[in-house]
Protein backbone atom coordinates (compact mmCIF):
# COMPACT_ATOMS: atom_id res chain seq x y z
CA UNK A 1 0.00 0.00 0.00
CA UNK A 2 0.79 3.32 -0.10
CA UNK A 3 1.13 3.93 3.57
CA UNK A 4 3.77 1.16 3.69
CA UNK A 5 5.84 3.18 0.88
CA UNK A 6 6.13 6.06 2.57
CA UNK A 7 6.41 5.22 6.25
CA UNK A 8 9.55 2.11 4.77
CA UNK A 9 11.05 5.08 2.72
CA UNK A 10 10.84 7.88 5.55
CA UNK A 11 12.01 4.98 7.99
CA UNK A 12 15.54 4.40 5.80
CA UNK A 13 15.80 7.55 5.10
CA UNK A 14 16.33 8.83 8.73
CA UNK A 15 17.99 5.61 9.49
CA UNK A 16 20.42 6.28 6.74
CA UNK A 17 21.31 9.73 8.01
CA UNK A 18 21.40 8.76 11.26
CA UNK A 19 22.50 5.14 11.93
CA UNK A 20 24.22 4.41 8.80
CA UNK A 21 24.93 0.51 10.52
CA UNK A 22 20.72 0.39 11.45
CA UNK A 23 20.43 1.31 7.82
CA UNK A 24 23.05 -1.32 6.24
CA UNK A 25 21.21 -4.13 8.79
CA UNK A 26 17.66 -2.94 8.04
CA UNK A 27 18.52 -3.46 4.31
CA UNK A 28 19.67 -6.39 4.32
CA UNK A 29 17.21 -8.18 6.89
CA UNK A 30 14.39 -7.07 4.26
CA UNK A 31 16.84 -8.71 1.43
CA UNK A 32 16.96 -11.62 2.95
CA UNK A 33 13.36 -11.99 4.26
CA UNK A 34 12.29 -11.44 0.27
CA UNK A 35 14.76 -14.04 -1.13
CA UNK A 36 12.63 -16.53 1.35
CA UNK A 37 9.20 -15.32 1.16
CA UNK A 38 9.93 -15.74 -2.83
CA UNK A 39 11.29 -19.22 -2.28
CA UNK A 40 8.42 -20.12 -0.58
CA UNK A 41 5.62 -18.85 -3.17
CA UNK A 42 8.20 -20.76 -6.11
CA UNK A 43 7.79 -24.06 -3.79
CA UNK A 44 5.40 -26.63 -4.41
CA UNK A 45 1.72 -26.03 -1.65
CA UNK A 46 2.70 -27.55 1.42
CA UNK A 47 6.89 -28.14 1.13
CA UNK A 48 9.02 -26.14 3.18
CA UNK A 49 12.04 -24.76 1.02
CA UNK A 50 14.36 -22.44 3.12
CA UNK A 51 17.27 -21.23 1.19
CA UNK A 52 20.79 -22.68 2.24
CA UNK A 53 22.52 -20.84 5.17
CA UNK A 54 25.15 -20.81 3.22
CA UNK A 55 23.60 -18.60 0.75
CA UNK A 56 22.48 -16.41 2.28
CA UNK A 57 25.44 -15.62 4.45
CA UNK A 58 27.21 -15.13 1.50
CA UNK A 59 24.62 -12.70 0.35
CA UNK A 60 24.69 -10.73 3.53
CA UNK A 61 28.44 -10.46 3.37
CA UNK A 62 28.20 -9.21 -0.42
CA UNK A 63 25.48 -6.73 0.64
CA UNK A 64 27.23 -5.37 3.54
CA UNK A 65 30.52 -4.76 1.41
CA UNK A 66 29.15 -3.50 -1.82
CA UNK A 67 27.46 0.36 -0.94
CA UNK A 68 26.19 0.52 -4.49
CA UNK A 69 24.15 -2.70 -4.44
CA UNK A 70 23.08 -1.64 -0.94
CA UNK A 71 21.89 2.08 -2.21
CA UNK A 72 20.24 0.43 -5.24
CA UNK A 73 18.33 -1.94 -3.03
CA UNK A 74 17.89 0.80 -0.54
CA UNK A 75 16.39 3.24 -2.74
CA UNK A 76 12.77 4.84 -2.89
CA UNK A 77 12.66 3.79 -6.73
CA UNK A 78 12.73 -0.24 -5.47
CA UNK A 79 11.00 0.50 -2.47
CA UNK A 80 8.17 0.90 -4.12
CA UNK A 81 8.09 -2.74 -5.65
CA UNK A 82 9.21 -4.76 -2.47
CA UNK A 83 5.34 -5.52 -1.17
CA UNK A 84 4.64 -6.77 -4.55
CA UNK A 85 7.28 -9.01 -4.73
CA UNK A 86 6.15 -10.67 -1.31
CA UNK A 87 2.63 -11.34 -2.99
CA UNK A 88 4.09 -12.55 -6.80
CA UNK A 89 7.14 -14.77 -8.04
CA UNK A 90 9.58 -12.07 -10.06
CA UNK A 91 8.42 -13.86 -13.27
CA UNK A 92 4.37 -13.24 -12.80
CA UNK A 93 5.55 -9.43 -12.02
CA UNK A 94 4.90 -6.57 -14.56
CA UNK A 95 5.49 -3.21 -14.18
CA UNK A 96 3.35 -0.57 -16.17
Amino acid sequence: SLHEEVMSGIFLALLHRYNPKGYVDRVVNRFVSLLNKQAKLLSPKGVRAPLPEELLETLCIRLRNDGELLEALGHRRILRIWPRLRRQTLGTLSFP
